[in-house]
């Protein structure tokens, strides 16, 4: 059409023959659905390796296109790629069958520093729990401290009761009621008093 610019939607950077790879997996999985079904369980696929982002693992549910195989998002991972969770939570959105929540500290290239207990990194895990509510997950999150792997790190002892403090905060914030309007249209019009028909 003449005069209308489309935009080119952002997609992750997927390694050579990462299409392919990513439609192999998917054909991999749909095997496996009538065997997950019979045993009521369902697939997790978590995002990582080379296929850090959100673009890769909703190619791979969209392809799959089934209940039973759902992913596993983990945000840390697409943090190498600089992908905010505005961008990947709500891509995803019914797709999330489980979170892992990790925060660490991210460079401007997307590599990580160190890693940090949850709301200390800019992983903006308040920011996953808050659109998750908005979605109304039900599942499970799952606190993910490497400490295995980084043995500077304290231990979970150390760490778990502050986590878990932090964790319940969030999960009880009050959610922001979101509109498209500039100002709340249910607000009362004065004081104590709610309009009634005939003042709108």
């Amino acid at each position: 059409m003449r005069g209308v610019k489309t935009a080119t939607p952002r997609l992750c950077p997927l390694p050579a023959g990462g299409r392919a790879a990513l439609a192999r997996i998917a054909e991999a999985l749909i095997s496996l659905v009538p065997i997950a079904v019979r045993f009521d369980v369902t697939i997790l696929v978590e995002n990582g390796g080379d296929f850090p982002g959100s673009e890769a693992l909703w190619f791979i549910m969209d392809a799959v296109g089934h209940p039973a195989v759902r992913c596993c998002w983990n945000q840390c991972h697409a943090m190498t790629l600089r992908e905010r969770p505005t961008i990947s939570i709500p891509r995803l959105g019914r797709k999330i069958g489980l979170v892992h929540l990790c925060d660490a500290e991210f460079d401007d290239q997307g590599v990580l520093r160190d890693y940090k207990l949850p709301g200390e990194g800019n992983v903006e895990v308040a920011k996953q729990i808050e659109l998750l509510k908005g979605l109304a997950y039900d599942g499970y999150v799952v606190f993910e401290w490497p400490k295995l792997w980084v043995e500077s790190l304290p231990g979970a002892d150390t760490v778990l009761p502050s986590v878990a403090r932090f964790l319940r905060e969030c999960v009880d914030a009050k959610q922001a009621v979101l509109t498209a309007y500039k100002s709340d249209k249910n607000k009362p019009r004065m004081p104590g008093r709610h309009s009634t028909a005939n003042e709108v």
